[in-house]
């Protein structure tokens, strides 16, 4: 079994001799190589940066509101409700009827009794 520093030999790539015209590439093939491992690296997070990510929630909590909707189909579904939040402990519900495409806020939902499915329950 041949060596790996024989068969480098054997070839002639040990000469002491440098193509300058290879250089150029080499150079860029090395850096480009730099560059994406550097990458890799620092993609990788700290212990403290996850606790930091984990902990985002708390730091915004009750600063953005009115970012979901969750309808509530009633039956027939063409028309829906939602509730919706509009300040720290302020809410608002609103109606929407999609075929005639009217949103009307200030709708007092229907007793829990009265929706036609489990899915028109506020959740």
């Amino acid at each position: 079994m041949q060596s790996w520093h024989g068969w480098i030999v054997k070839r002639g790539l040990m000469k002491h001799e440098l193509n300058l015209a290879v250089l150029p590439a080499i150079i860029s093939v090395m850096s480009a190589f730099a560059c994406w491992s550097a990458d890799v690296a620092l993609g990788q997070g700290s212990r403290s940066d996850y606790e930091r990510a984990l902990s985002f929630d708390k730091h915004t909590r009750d600063k953005v509101f009115r970012e979901r909707v969750n309808p509530h189909w009633l039956s027939g579904n063409t028309s829906f409700w939602y509730r919706i939040q509009t300040g720290p402990g302020k809410q608002e519900y609103v109606f929407v009827d999609a075929v005639k495409g009217v949103r009307t806020s200030g709708f007092v939902p229907p007793p829990v009794k009265v929706l036609s499915s489990q899915n028109d329950i506020m959740a």
